[in-house]
């Protein structure tokens, strides 16, 4: 059975997540109560924004798949600005010591994401779009009922 995914509502709630953690390093929030939430989060984003890239990189004749890639790519640059925001020295992440590292792979790993995106945002024309043109003669066939 084909996966089913809601890219818009997903990556809506994922950008939102990010601005409540983003907005949440503001605060003084005590560690004791906020730093395995923050790292819970962190990894919950990473993984679920990896397993959307891998979709969309696995399915490239999804319909609006380059508009997802967009958006996704929009996420991806958040989510990096938000991790990359996080002093591992103070706040929220100093009493983990084992989150540190994982934040760093993190970053890493969505550094090379964008980069695959890119070239999908980047480039005016991908080869889906070429397969999915219709021919006048098509055009005319499929009108006709």
């Amino acid at each position: 059975m084909a996966k089913k995914i809601h890219f818009q509502d997903d990556l809506y709630q994922i950008a939102r997540t990010i601005d409540i953690l983003y907005e949440g390093l503001k605060l003084d929030l005590d560690n004791e109560f906020f730093s395995e939430y923050y790292l819970s989060q962190i990894l919950f984003l990473d993984n679920t924004i990896t397993e959307i890239f891998n979709f969309l990189d696995e399915n490239k004749q999804l319909i609006e798949r380059k508009i997802q890639v967009r958006n996704l790519y929009s996420i991806e640059k958040k989510f990096i600005l938000f991790l990359e925001s996080i002093n591992p020295e103070t706040g929220i992440m100093e009493s983990i010591s084992q989150g540190n590292n994982k934040i760093r792979q993190v970053i890493e790993s969505h550094k090379d994401k964008i980069l695959k995106l890119e070239e999908t945002v980047v480039s005016p024309q991908d080869e889906t779009d070429s397969q999915d043109l219709v021919s006048h003669e098509e055009m005319e066939e499929l009108l006709n009922f």
